[in-house]
């Protein structure tokens, strides 16, 4: 939930920011109206999703192959939020490769921080990652309704955040859509595990499909 109202807020804070256009990221940035502020906000929000990571990997909840999978995408996107926070981008969040293919320049020449370096590996890694998490997932889940939605989710955070490079006057909300893609995911992915019940009380059949026998049928319980 703040990850989600925390830029819309500050967006509405800062007058002229355009969320279609500017990246999330702009609103933590040197010299933003509310930029120490909403960068602590990503630190915590960073701190909720590792922490959220490492305890589902500490419960109980089965199968195990689909829980570690949830887990690499709370770790992927908490440690880029986290990253974010502690190294904000520089005014703009020019890229780190500039137009003119000069690595370092932010399309005009100029030299960029290497908080900028950092920022920029760092959502790089953290997407990267999660959507491996969450192709990890839908292989796990293969013969039941985890697979097409998670492909779907993958595929969709995969093209938006093509199409972001590409499509400067949209980046803002393309990276909205890849944001609560994967979280609107992540969240329905834990409360399904969390509703499981104790796998003692769970009979699992055998057979290829028996991994994901009980994910599927959680709703209906």
């Amino acid at each position: 939930m703040l990850a989600v109202v925390l830029p819309v807020l500050a967006g509405l804070r800062w007058s002229g920011y355009s969320h279609r256009s500017q990246w999330i990221s702009e609103l933590g940035a040197h010299e933003a109206p509310d930029g120490g502020l909403v960068s602590a906000g990503f630190v915590l929000i960073g701190l909720l999703l590792a922490a959220g990571g490492v305890a589902l990997v500490r419960t109980q909840a089965e199968p195990r192959s689909v829980v570690w999978a949830a887990a690499v995408v709370a770790l992927a996107l908490g440690g880029s939020y986290l990253v974010s926070g502690v190294a904000p981008c520089d005014p703009g969040c020019p890229d780190a490769i500039d137009t003119n293919g000069a690595d370092g320049a932010d399309g005009t020449g100029e030299e960029i921080g290497t908080g900028q370096q950092v920022h920029d590996v760092a959502g790089v890694l953290g997407y990267t990652v999660a959507v491996y998490g969450v192709v990890a997932f839908a292989y796990a889940t293969r013969g039941s309704d985890g697979l097409p939605a998670s492909l779907a989710v993958a595929a969709v955070v995969v093209v938006a955040g093509l199409a972001s490079a590409a499509a400067d006057d949209w980046a803002g909300a393309l990276q909205r859509i890849m944001e609560l893609a994967l979280l609107g995911w992540l969240v329905e992915v834990v409360r399904r595990l969390t509703a499981a019940p104790p796998v003692s009380e769970v009979i699992r059949p055998t057979g290829p499909t028996a991994v994901l026998s009980d994910f599927a049928s959680r709703d209906a319980g």
